[in-house]
């Protein structure tokens, strides 16, 4: 090929690449004129809540609602920046709008008692935040009632939540030093005392009670953090039942088919058994006037590649098919398309929130499952919930997981404000061989390692602390020392997740209170991730 005809080609490719950019950059000025004159107010945000940007619509009323102050770019948005409405907490909903990938919708109350209609949705790294003006929509009396209503809820589920939330952290740093101190005490009882270990498996049954009471709390608040293991749905499915059968009225007859072959899914106990009662509740309120049949079903189906477009384009495989059906009423179609909205709901004013069905359409979806009704004015309903099952082969493999301690040498920077936990979490990890050194002051620990940050192998720190905490603490170790591994815990904080918490580079991350099998794994695990 001669030089002229390289050359030729090169001015071409050239040519190319400016046409692309000059088509780029004009798609990038339409969407920069589309988002800054949207009649509606929006504003970017990134993933750890940080304003991005704002259009036009937004800095205007920012500036029209006296006290209000616009939100500036690298500003975090703690609280709903829209109107004023400070009775939903924003960076929640952010952090759930993109950790589930699902837009977010709620009401908001805006200036001069205007109503709003505040969306969230994924948006590159973080989301877009619209409000929109639906005052001349909420037109009746009733209308209003039921949006106030909406509201005061919203705002009663958040002081819930943020109570639950103290509670939380609180509680499970008591359980885990409960559960640490008897694991402790199993490595020192002989074998053969078999009246000592009756009364610690009694022990550990109530501590782990306590953690579920707890998740059932932040769950309720939708606080939670999901903590999936291996579980027999049929048991689920026995368990929950008996326990909606003395809140039912009388008048109310359960039919239940539960098959008793094997099915095992990979699921969050709490959150399973949540859907459930949601669905029967919602079941035995269409029937409360006239009473009626409340049937629970529970089967195995096989999916493959063609009936997977019917449900939702779910993976090909074995299922668990959980079915929930009433007598009741009925659901009209216009009411079956928006069944699993946030905050849609037919009841009345003083009936409930709207949030049921919508929490378990979420709840489905986190665990890779689907969900579909089926209804008829005056027929009844009947919802479908299907959950994917797991082979024997992962079941025993989890099993086996947890069954071996593993064990090590490592030097262990260990860091808790909370001195009775530090110094159970120091024995546990002792007791593994390794070598620990405990600080309670997070400053303390900062300072020591800023010293000497190859003294450590890695850190385990909690995360609410006082002065510094551990997810700052995290960024600050790893500043100094790009390549530090860190386990961040916490047992309940609003300003952290574990996507947060990756994001900074933090290797693990686990929820207060963690059982000794899955301390030592996680350790091990981070620390020959680190070796590989």
């Amino acid at each position: 090929m001669s030089k002229k005809a390289t050359t030729d080609e090169l001015q071409t490719k050239v040519a190319r690449l400016e046409q692309d950019i000059t088509r780029l950059t004009a798609d990038l000025e339409t969407y920069r004129n589309v988002f800054l004159s949207s009649p509606f107010e929006a504003v970017i945000v990134d993933r750890e809540g940080r304003v991005v940007d704002v259009n036009q619509r937004r800095r205007d009323a920012g500036v029209k609602r006296p006290g209000e102050r616009c939100p500036q770019i690298g500003d975090r948005m703690y609280t709903a920046d829209f109107a004023g409405n400070h009775n939903i907490d924003m960076r929640s909903e952010l952090m759930e709008c993109i950790q589930t990938g699902l837009p977010k919708e709620f009401p908001g109350l805006g200036y001069k008692g205007r109503y709003l209609s505040v969306k969230m949705a994924p948006f590159a790294d973080g989301a877009i935040i619209t409000a929109t003006d639906v005052t001349r929509h909420v037109r009746t009396e009733k209308d209003k009632k039921r949006y106030a209503s909406q509201l005061l809820q919203s705002q009663k589920m958040e002081a819930v939540g943020t109570l639950a939330g103290g509670i939380a952290h609180d509680f499970n740093n008591i359980l885990w030093i409960i559960t640490g101190n008897v694991e402790l005490v199993k490595t020192e009882i002989d074998e053969n005392n078999n009246r000592a270990h009756y009364h610690i498996q009694r022990v550990e049954e109530a501590s782990r009670r306590a953690k579920d009471l707890v998740t059932q709390i932040l769950n309720f608040s939708r606080h939670s953090s999901q903590e999936k293991r291996p579980l027999k749905i049929s048991t689920i499915v026995k368990e929950s039942l008996k326990l909606l059968r003395s809140s039912l009225p009388t008048t109310i007859e359960i039919k239940q088919n539960i098959a008793e072959e094997d099915m095992t899914i990979l699921a969050d106990l709490t959150q399973v058994s949540q859907v459930l009662v949601n669905l029967c509740t919602n079941a035995a309120h269409a029937m409360r006037d006239t009473g009626g049949t409340l049937g629970i079903s529970l089967s195995k189906i096989s999916l493959d590649e063609d009936e997977t477009v019917r449900h939702q384009n779910l993976a090909p495989g074995q299922y668990a098919l959980l079915s929930v059906m009433d007598t009741g009423q009925g659901i009209p179609a216009d009411v079956v398309e928006r069944i699993f909205d946030p905050f849609f709901t037919t009841k009345q004013v003083d009936e409930g929130t709207g949030m049921g069905l919508s929490v378990v359409h979420g709840i489905v979806k986190n665990h890779d499952g689907a969900i579909t009704v089926f209804s008829k004015p005056g027929k009844g309903a009947v919802f479908h919930v299907l959950l994917p099952m797991i082979t024997a082969d992962t079941e025993q493999a989890e099993r086996n997981h947890s069954q071996v301690i593993p064990t090590g040498n490592e030097r262990i920077l260990l860091v808790d404000d909370d001195g009775v936990l530090l110094e159970t979490q120091e024995r546990i990890l002792l007791r593994l061989g390794y070598a620990v050194v405990p600080r309670q002051s997070s400053a303390t620990a900062l300072e020591e390692f800023r010293k000497q940050p190859h003294k450590f192998d890695l850190i385990i720190t909690d995360q609410t602390m006082p002065q510094i905490t551990g997810l700052d603490l995290a960024r600050e170790c790893i500043n100094v020392r790009p390549d530090m591994p860190i386990i961040l815990c916490t047992g309940y904080s609003e300003s952290v997740s574990e996507e947060m918490a990756r994001a900074a580079g933090v290797s693990a991350f686990l929820m207060k209170p963690v059982i000794l099998g899955k301390l030592a794994h996680t350790v091990r695990d981070v620390l020959d991730e680190v070796k590989a």
